[in-house]
């Protein structure tokens, strides 16, 4: 879990790069930051849960419930579906984070060429209102 953290960290790091993903850049954070909260809590309840579950299992009736074998596959299958959805839910994040960012590049491409354009067209009106002084003078 903490690769997959640290991975996340570092992605960041990388959109922090661009001073316009500012936002982005903190929202990740703390979505990182709750991401890793929710974990370690849901690793708590999880852990609370088996105790529970062993100290009834103990002191109850005598049916002892599933083997601790079960019991640990059963908590890896949670923690596994846990970590995909979460890694699933950045993973998303972080493409939306980059197609945000290349649209922001295309709109200033998009200006800049606009920019040109507006430029070269009045460039060519004042020849051409030159042009035609140049004319009206030689008549």
């Amino acid at each position: 879990m903490n690769a997959i953290a640290q991975y996340i960290a570092a992605s960041i790091k990388l959109l922090a790069v661009n001073p316009e993903s500012k936002q982005q850049v903190a929202a990740f954070g703390k979505a990182l930051g709750k991401m890793q909260n929710e974990l370690r809590a849901f690793g708590q309840r999880l852990q609370a849960a088996m105790q529970k579950r062993q100290k009834a299992a103990q002191g109850g009736n005598g049916s002892g419930g599933p083997d601790p074998q079960t019991k640990a596959k059963v908590a890896g299958q949670l923690l596994i579906a846990k970590t995909k959805a979460e890694t699933a839910r950045v993973s998303h994040a972080q493409k939306t984070a980059q197609r945000q960012i290349q649209f922001q590049q295309d709109m200033k491409q998009d200006q800049e060429r606009h920019k040109l354009e507006m430029a070269k067209r009045g460039a060519e009106f004042v020849a051409g209102q030159m042009e035609n002084r140049m004319r009206s003078i030689q008549e």
